[in-house]
Formats: structure tokens, sequence, C-alpha cells
């Protein structure tokens, strides 16, 4: 099984509001990229909006 901690060290996992209380140490880390998943439109937008600003 893979420990909590070290999903949460690698991975943006949760709801928006993790989500956006997390972001700001994932663009000070050298990660280039971000993978989104979700099945619902507007999650997608509120994540959309989160990133790009």
């Amino acid at each position: 099984a893979v420990p909590s901690s070290f999903a949460d060290e690698i991975s943006l996992v949760g709801p928006i509001a993790i989500l956006r209380d997390r972001l700001d140490a994932w663009r000070d880390s050298p990660v280039t990229s971000l993978l989104v998943n979700t099945k619902n439109v507007d999650q997608m937008r509120t994540i959309a909006e989160l990133v790009l600003g």
C-alpha cells in the first residue's frame, strides 16, 4: 500500500479547497506538467481557473 503522506507529496488530490491550498507549493516546484482527471466539466473549469489564474 502507498502511504497517504507519500501520495500527498507527489500529487494534488482532493477537494477544490485542498487543491487551492497546495497549488502554490506545486507552482514553486520544478514540476512543469499537471495531469488533471475529473468526470465533471464544472470541476475541470474550476481547476483551470485555479491553475491559469
